[in-house]
């Protein structure tokens, strides 16, 4: 049980009872999972190794529309296009060392099994029932065989979107995996990934959905509903986007989840405390920017630079700053009620960068960081008096939600300007 049976060589009989018996393992209760039953199902219709058949899939050479892309990240990714040595799924980290990373596996059936069941893109044929494991287990061995490499190719531009539009370094870096299959799914259609502005109406979507809250709870039923909405405005279907400003509203306001208060740590009393992927969300938002590194005038931080891979979330406000006497640093960075800890203080800088400030005063911190950055990533100028105190902290953080707030709105405000 534990050999995929794609491996196996036998002749045609021999091989379609050998299916057989696997499939009737994992019904007698040998644990088998989704992914195996399918490579098993596969089998039938085609004798190649289907994992080894997806690898290679997955590491065939790319090729990305440079029209899609906004001027700064393309300025950024032009070498890595130029030569050809830019993989979406690669740099994501979806095959680390021969291993197929969890999520890409359940990304990649879950895209199937909705294009199987939908390959006509009619927006009411989208159900939840076909992301879930006994749809996708009937899927026929045909149709896995012969949508297999389209899958790869669809989740690769989707990844292509996500590190190029919002942030991502790693796949494990999309915090709602759903959202890569609404992704995935949409740029199963080629019209749709080499049309720029189907890329700007997702990208407002994702910046809606994840500082709203709308896939905190239900996930499945909020990206099927979304993708239906999705499809329909694309295709024309309706030009409606009341959905869309229905979410919208609740950027950096959902109570609980992004509003002002819970960010500035005003609910701790409550036992409220921000998620910690609200940080991150912050980080990436500013990343997908791209920026000016906040010590060194010469180098920009993006999803592509050099460091990519070593960009750390860094306190804006270093903690030191703003603890009493007898604190310990240490310490105050574990503490989820603190307000130097909130999603508000955080941005990514390079490891070497972090590591060159750590020891710094206040001062000689501050005069180190470039304006260009101050500018770019909404710092507000300080002192030392000025962050003496946490209520002092808790009043540059109130004042960087608003620039951030006014940023991401009307981002997304220009990003749907041609949808209206």
């Amino acid at each position: 049980k534990e050999v995929y049976l794609s491996q196996i060589k036998v002749s045609a009989s021999q091989r379609g009872r050998a299916i057989d018996i696997y499939e009737n393992l994992n019904m007698g209760g040998v644990s088998l999972n989704t992914f195996d039953l399918i490579m098993a199902r596969v089998a039938k219709v085609d004798k190649k190794n289907f994992l080894q058949r997806i690898k290679e899939a997955i590491e065939s050479e790319k090729k990305y529309p440079e029209s899609v892309l906004e001027s700064t990240i393309k300025h950024a990714i032009n070498k890595k296009l130029s030569t050809k040595t830019y993989n979406a799924t690669l740099s994501t980290g979806c095959l680390n060392k021969g291993e197929l990373n969890s999520r890409y596996i359940d990304a990649f059936l879950d895209v199937l099994c909705l294009y199987c069941n939908n390959s006509s893109f009619d927006p009411d044929l989208f159900k939840v029932d076909n992301i879930k494991k006994d749809k996708i287990l009937r899927l026929l061995p045909e149709q896995i065989n012969d949508n297999c490499e389209k899958v790869i190719n669809a989740l690769d531009r989707a990844l292509f979107f996500f590190q190029t539009r919002c942030g991502i370094r790693y796949i494990t870096e999309i915090n709602y995996n759903l959202m890569l299959v609404l992704v995935g799914t949409i740029f199963m259609e080629d019209s749709y990934f080499f049309d720029c502005e189907v890329h700007k109406l997702l990208e407002a979507w994702y910046w809606c959905v994840i500082f709203s809250g709308e896939y905190d709870k239900d996930q499945n039923t909020h990206m099927i509903s979304n993708l239906q909405n999705i499809i329909k405005r694309i295709s024309e279907v309706t030009k409606d986007l009341s959905w869309l400003d229905s979410i919208r509203a609740n950027v950096l306001k959902m109570t609980n989840f992004s509003d002002k208060e819970l960010l500035l740590m005003d609910k701790i009393h409550e036992d409220r405390y921000p998620k910690p992927v609200l940080k991150n969300f912050m980080c990436q938002y500013l990343l997908s920017q791209t920026y000016m590194d906040m010590f060194d005038e010469n180098k920009r931080i993006s999803v592509f630079c050099d460091e990519a891979d070593l960009l750390e979330a860094h306190h804006i406000i270093p903690l030191g700053s703003a603890k009493k006497v007898g604190e310990c640093t240490a310490a105050l960075r574990k503490n989820p009620r603190h307000i130097c800890n909130s999603p508000l203080n955080f941005v990514y800088i390079t490891k070497t960068a972090n590591k060159d400030i750590s020891d710094d005063s206040l001062e000689v911190y501050e005069s180190k960081i470039q304006p260009a950055a101050k500018d770019a990533l909404r710092i507000t100028s300080y002192i030392a008096t000025q962050c003496d105190s946490e209520s002092k902290v808790h009043g540059l953080l109130e004042n960087r939600y608003k620039m951030l707030y006014g940023a991401i709105t009307d981002e997304i405000q220009t990003l749907l300007i041609n949808w209206r």
